[in-house]
């Protein structure tokens, strides 16, 4: 004989039943983390792609432990590809960029090094680097802009001493073309490059 509860319903064959899960409850946040790290990795290189990376894969790994609870692989591959490509961009374009810098001062350092008033202040050169500070500097004060590219400072160091080097110089082919400028030694002393007297 049925009994009925205080409702007036008759009771429900099988008792309890567990709630049943029929897609994901949320995305995994590794996944959205390594979604938008990777994105940032086209500008930031590294600093954001191998974390991207690596969030993206702990992502794969939660999302496939969570029974089909989390979601977000998608987002996790996304993540790890824009990664590897923003790494390897970042990475490539570095390297592009020191090859360039390290051109120029050595071209630089040719052209200066056969200039009679830097043999006879600072000796040969050993070492020739822009400064990047003073060379900014020296170009925030040009007016025309079409001379502002053709601005550099350079750190000397030679088998006499150090200096600076202020410089215009143009690009002629694959070389660099001392135009004018002034040396400045570690003493104060300036002199012009062409003519060799004290300013």
């Amino acid at each position: 004989m049925a009994t009925y509860d205080d409702y007036g319903q008759p009771p429900q064959p099988g008792g309890y039943q567990e709630p049943q899960y029929h897609g994901p409850v949320g995305s995994s946040g590794k996944a959205v983390g390594s979604l938008i790290l990777g994105l940032l990795s086209f500008c930031l290189c590294c600093f954001t792609g191998v974390p991207a990376i690596i969030l993206g894969f702990m992502g794969l790994g939660d999302i496939r432990r969570s029974g089909g609870r989390l979601g977000g692989s998608g987002m996790a591959v996304i993540g790890i590809g824009t990664g590897l490509l923003g790494t390897f961009c970042g990475v490539g374009c570095l390297g592009l960029g020191w090859f360039g810098i390290n051109m120029l001062n050595e071209m630089a350092k040719a052209e200066l090094n056969n200039n009679p008033v830097v043999q006879e202040h600072l000796g040969e050169l050993t070492s020739c680097s822009i400064n990047w500070t003073d060379t900014m500097e020296e170009r925030e004060r040009e007016k025309d802009p079409k001379r502002q590219n053709e601005l550099w400072s350079f750190d000397l160091e030679g088998s006499k001493g150090e200096g600076l080097a202020r410089v215009r110089m143009e690009q002629q082919g694959n070389n660099f073309v001392l135009r004018d400028g002034t040396l400045e030694l570690k003493d104060g002393r300036v002199f012009d490059l062409k003519t060799g007297q004290p300013r």
